[in-house]
């Protein structure tokens, strides 16, 4: 410890009344960001929301997208679960409340209540539906997969905020193919 003199402050004196450090300010004033420091902060963040805008606009396409997948995914395997355990499987289609409910029948004649639903998800709308035949419908439609030859040709319209995709189901080839609209 050094040898104070009169009127010089020992480093335990300095420690005892600045316990930051001596080269701290004793006025509190070091803690805290100077307005240049704030600038260059905020500037960083603008920059790096200007390179992430374009990839959150474009989520909401995928959304949409998404959607539509998971329709053609449940239209494959309806036509799947129909030809391999040799049922008939009866899909309700209601555009208005964007649901698909689903029920099987081993003769086609009398069919077991609805088993299960599909639903849109994410504020996606299912327009229409147009079917081989019976052309575009906006009401309730029941489209029944037969064991033999699948389901009829139908085309299916999913909107979200303006965008628009089309799924397409095709019996003879067993596709169905999703299309967005720019």
């Amino acid at each position: 410890m050094p040898i104070s003199r009169a009127g010089t402050w020992t480093d335990r004196a300095v420690r005892a009344l600045n316990p930051s450090g001596p080269d701290r300010p004793l006025d509190g004033r070091g803690s805290g960001l100077t307005l240049i420091e704030l600038a260059v902060v905020l500037a960083i963040l603008g920059a790096a929301l200007l390179i992430a805008y374009p990839r959150l606009s474009s989520l909401a396409d995928l959304k949409l997208e998404t959607e539509a997948r998971r329709l053609s995914a449940l239209l494959r395997e309806l036509e799947r679960e129909s030809s391999s355990k040799r049922l008939y499987i009866k899909a309700r289609v209601v555009p208005s409340k964007g649901t698909i409910s689903i029920a099987s029948s081993g003769d086609g004649v009398e069919y077991s209540e609805e088993s299960g639903a599909f639903e849109l998800n994410g504020g996606v709308v299912l327009s229409s539906l147009t079917v081989q035949g019976l052309g575009p419908s906006y009401g309730e439609v029941e489209v029944v997969f037969n064991p033999a030859s699948g389901g009829p040709p139908m085309e299916f319209l999913v909107e979200e905020g303006g965008r628009k995709a089309r799924v397409s189901y095709n019996p003879f080839s067993g596709k169905v193919a999703v299309k967005t609209d720019a």
